[in-house]
């Protein structure tokens, strides 16, 4: 695969690099990957998974954000004829460009791992699955129940888009350098709900809750109001809540919970 030393890890960039075999084996079982299946990879590291893939999948993209990972990666791809490398940012990489059908496997970065979600789920129709290393943290505020401590934004939108299992946990030790908290992999099973969304988007949701956001037009009148529909949520809540963030031009995508 090449002689090229090992990039280091950048801190500022949440770079914490998988190097347990075992997990890899155990994340490629959970994807459930053939031959026929195209994969999406974000951050790809030192391409230990990536490896995985491309010897699992038909074929792999892998967007890596870091010049020297990628120039790394670039060195050592000569086995894989299926894997396109691309250098960029995975939250402008243009992924409707992708196949329907794309399978989603990454250790996402911690510090950026909610907004990418929200961009995958935006894109639910396209992808079938998505298997992903998250915090341990966010890997059960995904999982949470209605009306536990855990339960927020991202709960209630996640939900509303996958049906969603926490697979297993992953010790800090299975990492270099060591991440200072636990990590989980997670399951996504995509939903195709976004044409009921748009179905409903002018029915009694938009009449309910528009007037406020427009008397008030601030972000916090946005909060409070959300806060409280979680308070009391159902099916039809989900739609108000998703109508919601769109109209607020999903200011919301970053937050990770509401207090």
């Amino acid at each position: 695969m090449g002689d090229a030393p090992l990039p280091a890890a950048i801190k500022h960039l949440g770079q914490n690099f998988l190097i347990d075999p075992n997990i890899i084996r155990k994340i490629i079982t959970l994807a459930e990957l053939s031959l026929n299946d195209s994969v999406l990879e974000i951050g790809p590291g030192r391409g230990i998974l990536t490896d995985a893939l491309c010897q699992s999948a038909g074929r792999v993209t892998a967007i890596e954000i870091d010049p020297r990972l990628h120039a790394y990666l670039t060195e050592r791809q000569t086995p894989f004829q299926n894997l396109t490398l691309v250098l960029g940012d995975a939250m402008t990489y243009p992924i409707e460009h992708l196949p329907l059908g794309t399978i989603v496997v990454a250790n996402l970065p911690y510090y950026l791992s909610t907004p990418l979600l929200f961009r995958l789920l935006d894109q639910q129709h396209r992808f079938i699955r998505l298997v992903l290393m998250l915090q341990n943290e966010v890997a059960d505020r995904l999982v949470a129940k209605s009306g536990s401590s855990a339960y927020g934004v991202l709960s209630l939108m996640a939900q509303y888009s996958a049906e969603i299992t926490k697979a297993f946990k992953v010790s800090p030790q299975c990492f270099r350098p060591r991440p200072d908290v636990d990590s989980a992999v997670v399951l996504l099973r995509t939903k195709d709900r976004f044409e009921q969304m748009r179905e409903n988007k002018e029915s009694s949701s938009q009449q309910s809750y528009e007037r406020p956001l427009r008397i008030a037009g601030r972000r916090w009148s946005i909060h409070y109001a959300i806060r409280d529909m979680i308070r009391n949520t159902s099916e039809r809540h989900c739609q108000h809540f998703i109508y919601l963030l769109r109209y607020g031009q999903k200011t919301f995508l970053l937050r990770s919970s509401l207090p």
